[in-house]
């Protein structure tokens, strides 16, 4: 975590009334931030809690009663928390409630939009979304949760709610006179009395069609992506099964040639008479522009044919074509996402920087209509030995990337005078000193690797047994079976969060870190080991920090 010095706003000095004031309001917040006095720690620290614009960044006052009850927290690849407990007439207050339900200088809370900045001593430490509050009348506070600006990565989600359509709203069939529909061989007018949706339908006479040809880029497509058309047809009584009802057609931007296409047609289970929807798709080739033609068709042999609420979608694709891309760019791309589509301008304020690579390089090719979660998608690439780890850096709004987070401290060893409490799980049940691999064949004449180890519990033999891969050489069967040994003969010792103190360590360790740790419990002790810390927490008061 990186260390910014900026200051906030500087306090006023104290004022003190001689007599009860009362308070009139007009119910509309005061602009900037409010001369306050910082809360002081028993151990000389200042803390300043400063409510900010989701949107613009800027101060809106400070939360001058403030005090941390609940410890933050940063999490490798997770999001982090921080809890708060306000005095109720807290001014800062002002500006967590809906303004327009004020009365009498009291409101209905209204949290999203806006954030929660936490400073301590000038340094800016932890910044996040306040998310839950509780008001407690006895006491006169409110307790406020919160989660670190990772949260709005859990809330946005690989295209919008509702995906392009390139009819751009034409197939609505609202528009006065069916403007952008070509017509051929049929009369075509918005009929305001039969519709299914919205103003009016598209009522379509004779034999022919009505069509809208849009372009379609597919250029960043990896592979193949399907454009779909869906939308409700009403057809006459008397329409024969196989009749064509819709079609979509995909061609280059120049030339009539005809590259995929998809013919819809009614079928034993259309219903005649009555509002019926249809849908289907056609592929779009990747690495090139393209014209998509959606066409509305009408038999006219046995009466008009209306249709209405008709889309035809872009399956949009975030990726990168082969070769691709470094998987850390595949993270970026996602932010990017994020920042800048359709519904999210301009997107949380993230910049993305990638610190090391991972060195390994594929397509990338996500598919919007899933509607996949972003921190989903990301999990999907820290799960991977040669993927990548993210986290967000409060004071620039930097989403970070590198393929491992944090370093190994040689010179940190966590031992039993530096740690004030924690824990560790010893396990052995998984313990074997017997590693049997079975070869090819069954019956006595089966080969098998064998390799026995008896000091690892003290004398006794615990058997593993193991099915290789079909085709391992029979000389691989005894180094199998002595690699196996190596991974499963040895004790499971889990460290369990560990305290130690905030002075000497609070700027030095971050997640992701690695640290040696030989702590010691009376006649016990855990063999020296390094171990990574995935979450870091601060309890302010104790000036301690609780390592998991």
């Amino acid at each position: 975590m990186t260390s910014v010095v900026i200051s906030p706003p500087a306090p006023a000095r104290v004022i003190r009334a001689r007599a009860a004031r009362v308070r009139i309001t007009t119910g509309v917040p005061r602009t900037g931030p409010r001369p306050t006095v910082a809360l002081v720690h028993p151990g000389g620290h200042r803390d300043v809690f400063l409510i900010v614009d989701a949107l613009t960044r800027q101060t809106l006052a400070e939360l001058r009663s403030a005090r941390i009850t609940d410890k933050p927290t940063w999490v490798l690849n997770g999001v982090g928390k921080l809890g708060i407990t306000v005095s109720a007439w807290d001014d800062g207050l002002d500006w967590l409630v809906d303004p327009s339900t004020v009365v009498d200088g009291a409101g209905v809370l209204q949290l999203l939009g806006r954030e929660i900045q936490w400073w301590r001593d000038g340094v800016f430490r932890w910044a996040g979304v306040p998310l839950t509050a509780t008001p407690d009348i006895g006491s006169a506070t409110v307790a406020i949760g919160a989660q670190d600006l990772g949260w709005y990565l859990t809330r946005k989600v690989f295209g919008a709610g509702e995906r392009r359509d390139l009819l751009a709203g034409a197939g609505q069939m609202d528009r006065p006179g069916l403007s952008g529909w070509v017509r051929s061989g049929v009369t075509a007018v918005d009929d305001t009395v039969v519709k299914d949706r919205g103003r009016s339908s598209a009522r379509v006479s004779g034999t022919g069609s009505i069509a809208i040809t849009r372009p379609h880029d597919s250029t960043d497509l990896v592979v193949a992506l399907p454009v779909h058309v869906t939308g409700v047809v009403r057809l006459p009584a008397g329409t024969p099964v196989g009749t064509p009802i819709a079609t979509i057609t995909v061609r280059g931007m120049s030339s009539s040639e005809i590259l995929d296409q998809k013919v819809i047609v009614s079928d034993a289970d259309t219903k005649l008479g009555t509002w019926w929807r249809f849908g289907g798709y056609a592929l779009l080739p990747p690495g090139a522009p393209h014209r998509v033609t959606t066409e509305l068709m009408s038999l006219g042999t046995h009466g008009d044919t209306w249709f209405d609420d008709v889309r035809t979608y872009k399956n949009d694709t975030t990726g990168y074509v082969a070769p691709g891309a470094d998987l850390t760019v595949h993270g970026v791309a996602a932010i990017r996402h994020v920042q800048f589509d359709a519904r999210q301008r301009p997107g949380f304020g993230f910049r993305t920087r990638v610190l090391t690579a991972s060195g390994t390089v594929e397509p990338l090719g996500v598919r919007h209509a899933p509607h996949q979660q972003i921190t989903d998608f990301l999990s999907g690439y820290v799960d991977r030995a040669d993927g990548f780890e993210w986290w967000i850096d409060p004071t620039t709004r930097e989403v970070l990337f590198a393929h491992r987070r944090g370093k190994d401290h040689t010179d940190v060893v966590l031992h039993e005078r530096a740690v004030t409490a924690g824990k560790w799980n010893h396990d052995e049940s998984t313990v074997s000193t017997m590693q049997i691999v079975l070869g090819e064949g069954d019956g006595a004449d089966r080969p098998e690797g064998v390799y026995v180890d008896r000091t690892r519990a003290r004398g006794l033999l615990l058997d593993d047994v193991h099915q290789p891969p079909d085709g391992t050489p029979l000389a691989a069967l005894d180094p199998m079976a002595r690699r196996l040994h190596a991974e499963n003969s040895q004790p499971q010792s889990n460290p369990m969060p560990i305290t130690c103190s905030a002075k000497e360590y609070f700027d030095v360790l971050n997640p992701g870190d690695r640290i040696r740790l030989a702590a010691r419990c009376g006649k016990l002790r855990l063999a020296s080991t390094l171990v990574r810390i995935g979450e870091i927490g601060y309890d302010v008061d104790a000036e301690q920090l609780e390592l998991a």
